[in-house]
C-alpha cells in the first residue's frame, strides 16, 4: 500500500484539483466560450495540511493529533481555548494552501492575458463555525450570519472596481453564467437573477431571499434583517423526490406517487411526510437580527411590528417561489385567497 507524503502540497485534492485546472488553461486558453467549474473541498474537515503553513501562522499546539471538530457545542474539558485557537490555525493554514495554489493558476491567466476575455467567479456553499456561539462546525444550529453570508467576488470583463450592496444569492449564480455565454432563453423558472448589470453599477436586485434547511425553521433576509420563523410544535412538512435512494425502503412504501408540486412541470414524483425540527439550542420563539447592527446574530431584535412586516415579506417570498400549502400551515402563515384556491385546484391525482 502506499501512502501520501503529508509535507508535499500535491498529496492534497485541493491542490491537485487546481493542477487539474491549470492544465486545462494551458490547452484551452485560446479557444472561446468554455466554462470551467473548479471545485474545492478545502477548507473543510479535517483541516490538514502541511506543517510549513501551520508554522506561518505560529501554531504553538503541543497536545493529540486534532484537525476535525465534532457537529456539536463546544466541550468544556476538551475545547479548551488553546483547542480552539489550533483549530482555527489549522483552518487559516489549509485556506494559505489554497490561496497559494489559485495564485498560480491566476499567475497562468496573467501570462496568457485573459483578463480581457475571461470572467471569474469566486464564491462558496456554506460558513463553518469554529467555536462562535459555543459551537463547532454547521448543519445542526440555526442559521447564523456565519454560516449563510456568502462570500462573492467577480473578475468581469468591463467591470466597475468596487464592493456592491445590492441583495444577491446563490441562486444569481446559473443566470448569470447564462448572460455572461450569451444565452438569451433563462427558463420562466428561474427564481435567480443575472448579476452581469450589478458588475458595471450597484442598484436593486432582489427585495428578499430565502434559505435554511429542509423540515426546519424558514428563514428570509431583505439585507436589513434576516429572520428566522420556527415551525410549529408537532408539525409536518411534505418531502418530494424523484431518486428512491434519497430515502430508506420503509418510507418510499409510504410515498404518495402524483405531480404534487406546480412547478414539477407535470412530471410524477413521491411525497412523504416528515417531521418538523427546530435548531439545536431554539425554544421555537421566531428571531429576528439586525444585520447593521448585529451581524453575528448575538442579540435578537423583539418587535411585534417589524415581525408583521417580515412575516409579508416571508409569505411573498414563500409564494413566489410556489411552496407547497404544507409550509403556510407548519409556519403559521396564513395563505392568500387566491393562492388557496389555485392549490386546491392543483391538487394530485390519485
Amino acid at each position: 500500500m502506499e501512502y501520501r507524503d503529508a509535507e508535499k502540497d500535491d498529496a492534497y485534492s485541493s491542490v491537485q484539483c487546481v493542477e487539474a485546472a491549470c492544465r486545462f488553461v494551458e490547452r484551452n486558453h485560446a479557444e472561446d466560450n468554455w466554462h470551467l467549474h473548479l471545485e474545492l473541498f478545502d477548507p473543510h474537515e479535517p483541516f490538514d495540511c502541511p506543517q510549513a503553513y501551520l508554522d506561518a501562522y505560529d501554531d504553538q499546539w503541543d497536545g493529540p493529533p486534532t484537525t476535525c471538530p465534532d457537529y456539536a457545542p463546544l466541550d468544556r474539558d476538551r475545547d479548551t481555548p488553546k483547542a480552539v485557537d489550533h483549530l482555527r490555525r489549522a483552518y487559516a493554514a489549509t485556506i494559505t494552501m489554497n490561496d497559494r495554489k489559485l495564485g498560480q493558476l491566476f499567475d497562468m491567466m496573467d501570462r496568457f492575458s485573459m483578463w480581457d476575455d475571461t470572467a471569474v467567479i469566486l464564491t462558496t456553499d456554506h460558513g463553518y463555525l469554529l467555536g462562535e456561539h459555543g459551537l463547532w462546525a454547521k448543519n445542526y444550529m440555526q442559521c447564523y450570519d456565519e454560516l449563510v453570508h456568502l462570500p462573492l467576488i467577480v473578475r468581469y470583463p468591463g467591470a466597475t472596481p468596487g464592493r456592491r450592496q445590492a441583495l444577491t444569492g446563490a441562486i444569481d449564480i446559473m443566470p448569470t453564467i447564462l448572460e455572461m455565454h450569451g444565452a438569451r432563453d433563462i427558463p420562466e423558472s428561474v427564481m435567480g437573477k443575472s448579476i452581469v448589470p450589478l458588475l458595471k453599477e450597484d442598484g436593486h436586485h432582489h427585495d428578499g431571499l430565502l434559505f435554511g434547511y429542509f423540515g426546519r425553521e424558514v428563514n428570509m433576509t431583505d439585507g436589513v434583517h434576516t429572520y428566522h420563523r420556527m415551525p410549529t410544535p408537532n408539525s409536518t412538512c411534505d418531502f418530494h423526490f424523484t431518486d428512491l435512494n434519497m430515502v430508506d425502503p420503509c418510507s418510499v412504501l409510504k410515498a404518495e406517487l402524483g405531480t404534487h408540486l406546480k412547478h414539477s412541470n407535470g412530471i410524477p414524483h413521491f411525497r412523504i411526510t416528515r417531521q418538523s425540527v427546530l435548531p439545536q439550542g431554539c425554544d421555537g420563539h421566531h428571531l429576528i437580527y439586525s444585520l447593521e447592527n448585529d451581524p453575528n446574530h448575538n442579540r435578537a431584535v423583539h418587535d411585534d411590528k417589524l415581525e408583521s412586516e417580515l412575516t409579508k415579506k416571508l409569505r411573498m417570498l414563500l409564494q413566489e417561489a410556489d411552496a407547497p400549502e404544507c409550509q403556510y400551515r407548519r409556519l403559521a402563515i396564513e395563505q392568500s385567497a387566491e393562492q388557496s384556491v389555485a392549490q386546491r385546484r392543483g391538487k394530485p391525482r390519485a
